[in-house]
């Protein structure tokens, strides 16, 4: 507590001078959350033209450069409010100057939020909230730290750093209290929840050191960028998420270069993971997911997802973009250097012992002002001529396709979506591996996130999907509509509909699926596989259902004076056949409500 009454005194002296040196360069990253990126969205869809790029994030020279493009088509009259804004953000005084070669900054961010909802037994966790904690604009499932120390530093216009120092709670998101801490921990189901560290029902050891969640450096150019650390990445035009990048991912740890021209980008891109073997057991032959780890213990192994995009402009109204991806994994963590080739064809390469591939194809269009319609497909297993036998892997695919609406009104935005989605069962799951002997977990696009959970030396793995948001064995429809003035207020509203099947991050395969067969099914399925599961004690046996979702939500911003913010929402959420029971329904109603001001 001392150490932090003194880091707090220390950083009153620094933020006065840090006033006076408040110059960043163009290599500063937006995140993909940016009110500038969306803003740039709008604006492009209400002036007719294609989305601006879709890999997110961006340096501030790539923001500039869309700006350019818009200037240069023409500003109308009726976008001048939100073209206003954009310029304002992104020459705010101090944002680009060339005469200063070295520079930082220094912030406080305060943030208090509380969380409470009504039913605490079938929504117990943090994940079964509708969306997400912090849910100002972000869909991500992360309680915002109470206080927040965001660093920025820069030499020049080329070279830019950045970093936060977090204090707050964890998200507490499993609750096995003896093999934590020895039954200290308190219950997890709880109507009321908030970010104010040792009031309750926060007790001390909720504490967590898993930040910094944003800290990265980053070199470039007018046309370039590279940046290596930790962000969140999303890859595509889905407003639910994105098939083979989702922006669900509390961070990546990555490095990444990008090219860029008003016609053309690239993207070759490094995220590093955790080694399944780090959170797999064999218990007399069978593997199992192990969600506890000693801090103490090294950490085995080598996962890398590696990635190349391109984006065309083809025309002014049309985009397109080509994306593939490998997971790439060695038990001895060793990497093998041809599959750093930016120009290569990852599939080509056929290492399926240690790597395994993904692809996708993007389109969008805007025909006229204030529209635009968007398509996303990824093959993850596709099966060509003499690639393998008649039964062997499963075909698994995912489909996104929706529209975007921008129309500027009094001097503010109404926009909204409508998306669907649709993803096969076994995307982004692997079989056992047993044929490929040490591979007994396989290889898929699951990922494994450690997480603080108290002060002992257990900590917890927390699996996602590092694409789609819902994973495979979904369907999903989505219906969005709000208000914006830029900087001042927003005002949404959302439906959304899940169809969900019986297969989730704990689901394998076997090598003997006969396509359109009874052991090859359709989403949403109804009956999960046997031996299906590697998570112990999972009720897997139980799944008889598909689970049928609906979430209404209510939310909105506003900032009544500079540097504080206000937000909060609402949503209704009923589960029918929740957990994939038959016959099972959960109904929550969750609220969500936060103040944050920023020195």
């Amino acid at each position: 507590m001392r150490k932090t009454v003194v880091f707090l005194l220390v950083l009153a002296l620094l933020l006065p001078l840090s006033a006076s040196v408040t110059e960043q360069n163009r290599q500063k990253i937006y995140s993909i959350d940016s009110d500038v990126y969306r803003a740039m969205r709008n604006l492009y869809i209400s002036e007719g033209m294609a989305l601006p790029s879709t890999t997110g994030p961006w340096s501030a020279a790539e923001l500039d450069m869309m700006l350019e493009r818009a200037e240069k088509n023409g500003i109308s009259e009726e976008n001048a409010e939100l073209y206003q804004f954009i310029k304002t953000e992104l020459n705010a005084p101090g944002r680009f100057n060339p005469g200063d070669i070295f520079g930082f900054t220094i912030g406080l961010d305060i943030d208090g939020e509380m969380y409470v909802h009504t039913n605490k037994d079938d929504f117990a966790s943090p994940d079964d909230y509708a969306r997400s904690f912090n849910s100002m604009y972000g869909d991500w499932n992360r309680r915002a730290p109470l206080l927040s120390v965001p660093l920025e530093t820069w030499i020049g216009n080329n070279i830019y750093g950045y970093s936060s120092f977090d204090i707050g709670a964890g998200r507490t998101v499993i609750n096995l209290a003896d093999e934590i801490s020895g039954g200290n921990t308190h219950p997890i189901g709880t109507n009321f929840m908030h970010n104010i560290l040792l009031i309750p029902p926060t007790i001390f050891s909720d504490v967590t050191l898993n930040f910094p969640y944003r800290a990265f450096g980053s070199i470039g150019g007018d046309w370039w960028n590279i940046s290596v650390g930790r962000d969140r990445l999303s890859w595509g035009p889905g407003v639910t998420g994105n098939l083979i990048v989702g922006d669900q991912l509390p961070y990546h740890d990555n490095a990444r270069f990008t090219a860029f021209t008003p016609w053309f980008k690239y993207t070759f891109s490094m995220s590093s993971f955790i080694h399944p073997m780090n959170y797999h057991t064999n218990i007399d032959g069978v593997d199992y997911f192990s969600p506890f780890f000693d801090q103490t213990a090294p950490r085995q192994g080598l996962r890398m997802l590696i990635s190349h995009r391109l984006e065309w402009r083809i025309v002014d109204k049309v985009n397109m973009a080509l994306t593939e991806s490998i997971m790439y994994q060695n038990e001895e963590g060793s990497l093998d250097f041809l599959v750093l080739s930016p120009t290569a064809i990852f599939h080509n390469y056929y290492i399926r012992g240690n790597a395994n591939s993904i692809a996708s194809l993007e389109i969008d269009f805007t025909p006229v002002k204030h529209w635009n319609i968007y398509g996303e497909i990824a093959i993850d297993e596709f099966r060509l001529p003499g690639e393998f036998s008649y039964s062997g892997p499963p075909s698994a695919s995912g489909y996104i396709v929706g529209t975007r609406f921008s129309y500027p009104l009094n001097d503010g935005v109404l926009y909204g979506s409508v998306e669907g989605a649709y993803t096969d069962p076994y995307l982004y799951l692997r079989d056992d591996g047993d044929s490929y002997d040490p591979y007994k977990y396989g290889n898929s696009f699951i990922v494994g996130f450690p997480e603080f959970v108290s002060s002992s030396h257990k900590s917890n793995y927390d699996l996602n999907f590092v694409g789609y948001r819902y994973g495979g064995d979904a369907i999903v429809a989505d219906l969005r509509v709000g208000y914006e003035k830029p900087g001042k207020w927003l005002a949404e509203g959302e439906f959304m509909y899940m169809a969900h099947g019986t297969f989730d991050v704990y689901t394998r395969w076997d090598n003997d699926i006969v396509p359109g067969g009874d052991n090859d099914p359709m989403a949403p399925s109804d009956d999960h596989p046997d031996d299906g599961s590697y998570l112990e004690g999972s009720n897997w046996q139980l799944r008889n259902a598909a689970s049928h979702t609906f979430i209404l939500t209510l939310k909105g911003a506003i900032t009544p004076i500079k540097s504080l913010d206000v937000f909060g929402r609402t949503d209704l959420i009923a589960i029918l056949n929740n957990g994939n029971i038959k016959g099972e329904t959960a109904v929550d109603l969750q609220f969500t409500l936060g103040v944050k001001y920023s020195v």
